[in-house]
C-alpha cells in the first residue's frame, strides 16, 4: 500500500511540473521567443537601432515608420515625426 501511494505522489508531482513548464512556455511566447533567446545567446544582432532625424529618438528599425527622403530611406518613431520632417524638407527645397 505504501508503494502505491508513493507512485501516486510521483505522478501528481510529474503532472504539476509538466503543467508549470507548459504555462511558462506559453507565457514566454512559444517557439519564436525560444529562437530569439538562442540567437541572443549566439551573439547575433536581433535588430538594428535607428535614430529619428526629427526628434532624435532611438528605436528598433522593425518598429519604425519609414519614408524615402532625398533618395534615402529615413526611419521615424511616428507618423507625426515623419510628416513634420518631410514637410520641413519640402520647405527647404523651395
Amino acid at each position: 500500500m505504501g508503494l502505491i501511494r508513493l507512485f501516486q505522489i510521483a505522478i501528481v508531482i510529474l503532472l504539476v511540473w509538466m503543467g508549470y513548464k507548459a504555462i511558462k512556455r506559453f507565457m514566454a511566447g512559444g517557439a519564436e521567443a525560444q529562437r530569439m533567446r538562442q540567437r541572443q545567446a549566439k551573439g547575433e544582432v536581433m535588430d538594428v537601432m535607428v535614430q529619428d532625424p526629427q526628434c532624435g529618438t532611438y528605436l528598433p528599425q522593425h518598429e519604425a515608420v519609414s519614408a524615402w527622403v532625398d533618395g534615402r530611406e529615413e526611419f521615424f518613431c511616428s507618423k507625426q515625426c515623419r510628416d513634420a520632417y518631410v514637410q520641413a524638407k519640402r520647405k527647404e527645397a523651395k
